[in-house]
């Protein structure tokens, strides 16, 4: 599967997880970006199986950066 199809299937459900996180839209929408981003750089090297829980991994993880955590 390629990035583009990977956007468009996960797109809502990983923003509607960051919103839930950081209830700002925009910053639910550079952090969108910024999971996706880190999920291309990813994706050639190790592609997982299960790729929604993945991709939501990654967000945690990007929303965490932002909190200094």
């Amino acid at each position: 599967m390629d990035i583009q199809q990977l956007y468009k299937l996960y797109i809502h459900d990983v923003y509607r997880y960051l919103l839930s996180l950081c209830k700002e839209k925009s910053l639910a929408e550079d952090l969108t970006q910024d999971t996706f981003m880190k999920a291309y750089q990813a994706l050639d090297s190790s592609p997982p199986k299960a790729l929604k829980y993945w991709l939501i991994k990654i967000a945690y993880h990007t929303f965490m950066t932002i909190r200094g955590e």
